[in-house]
């Protein structure tokens, strides 16, 4: 099966001078130094492809009613994030240089990819909200009330 381009479907832009590579794409626009073009679209477009997958299995196993887009939409944020701290640790930390770009499964059950579907249904669902979130996330509802005041109670400490 082929993997589709990801950034030509979603409407982003890709764009690079001789230093940097940046994708634009609504309110993401993430830098990535040090890397061509061609290996950031295939990178993306593999991590896309994954984590579009997960997030769209876990809404249908959920019962709750997402569009493609909005999974697309919520996996880019995730997927954006993820590369982009890891582009920047291969660049910042010599024990790091070696650091594969793409998205694991322990990448999408990390606080930091729940926070960025959180922030996303938020936005997109309003009141609505944690179901899909909840959703995206595998968690059920009372799972993600418990992840929701455990970050509160992180942030609040």
């Amino acid at each position: 099966m082929k993997i589709p381009d990801y950034i030509e479907k979603l409407g982003a832009d890709l764009q690079f001078d001789e230093k940097v590579c940046r994708i634009v794409y609504k309110d993401h626009n993430a830098v990535f130094s040090h890397i061509d073009p061609r290996e950031l679209r295939a990178k993306f477009n593999e991590a896309m492809h994954g984590t579009v997958a997960h997030y769209a299995m876990n809404v249908t196993e959920s019962h709750v009613t997402m569009t493609s887009a909005q999974i697309e939409e919520v996996a880019f944020g995730v997927v954006i994030h993820t590369l982009y701290i890891y582009n920047l640790w291969r660049h910042t930390y010599e024990d790091r240089k070696d650091q594969p770009l793409r998205v694991e499964a322990s990448d999408l059950a990390h606080p930091q990819a729940h926070d960025c579907c959180w922030f996303y249904c938020e936005t997109e669902f309003g009141a609505e909200y944690t179901d899909y979130a909840a959703a995206l996330t595998g968690m059920s509802d009372e799972q993600f009330r418990q992840y929701m005041e455990g970050r509160q109670a992180f942030f609040d400490r």
